[in-house]
């Protein structure tokens, strides 16, 4: 996705004279069409520009004030994105819905023409992200559902999974506990649909070091967690409560 960062439009005018509604050609050959108030674009208009040096191009259709983008309006970018909503002063700001060329549609806040505030993303395949945005990324409390049914409710930083969280599978089992760049890392527990739960330390998505299982019938193990078994001593407590040790190598 690309973001159209720091839109800020000012536009002056030398020898040209104005009166209301009319339609304006600029020397880089941008146009403006619309109300003219004290020789300054205000009020409702449409200016379209010229390309840039990379043949990029913006059309935005609405309100203005003091020869800027201000108040409601939509701004279309060449590259088939399009923002609808409030601007203040040049800038994305308050309530609006940005719409890209890939597909995937935002609604919710901008802040100084950033993604900003609470909103909610969709993408093109269902997958969905309803929560916190800061400087266009998704950051602090959220709630991401994919379309395979599995989702995550917890801390996001700087667009990924980090802090407390809960990503259930589409099978309801699932994990809580913390993340770290979008891993499992630190304590958790993962459970699972009959019951078992598996608790202990997480490195890179994997269980490390002191770990428990509790089974459905209330029995235990308990022991040193390394590459996906247990190793060294063992404690195994029955449903009644005894407690056998063992050594695996």
């Amino acid at each position: 996705m690309n973001f159209i960062l720091h839109i800020l439009f000012f536009l002056f005018f030398s020898s040209v004279s104005f009166s209301e509604d009319r339609v304006i050609k600029f020397d880089d050959g941008s146009t403006y069409e619309g109300s003219i108030i004290e020789n300054a674009m205000e009020g409702e208009g449409v200016y379209i520009s010229a390309p840039d040096k990379d043949g990029f191009t913006i059309k935005y259709s609405g309100e203005f004030k003091n020869n800027t983008f201000h108040g409601t309006g939509t701004l279309s970018y060449s590259n088939g994105d399009e923002y609808e909503g409030i601007f203040v002063d040049g800038l994305r700001q308050g309530k609006g819905v940005l719409r890209f060329n890939d597909g995937v549609i935002y609604e919710g806040d901008f802040k100084e023409d950033k993604i900003e505030g609470i909103g909610k993303i969709i993408y093109d395949k269902g997958t969905e992200y309803i929560g916190e945005f800061s400087n266009n990324l998704r950051n602090g409390n959220g709630e991401m559902k994919f379309n395979d049914g599995s989702s995550y409710k917890g801390n996001f930083l700087k667009g990924v999974y980090h802090g407390k969280g809960k990503y259930t599978f589409a099978d309801g089992t699932y994990f809580k506990g913390n993340f770290v760049n979008g891993e499992r890392d630190g304590k958790g527990e993962l459970v699972y649909l009959d019951g078992q739960k598996q608790i202990g330390e997480f490195k890179n998505g994997n269980f490390i070091g002191n770990t428990t299982i509790i089974y459905p019938d209330k029995s235990s193990q308990s022991g040193n967690f390394v590459d996906g078994k247990f190793q060294g001593e063992v404690i195994f407590i029955s449903p009644e409560g005894i407690e056998q040790k063992q050594i695996i190598k």
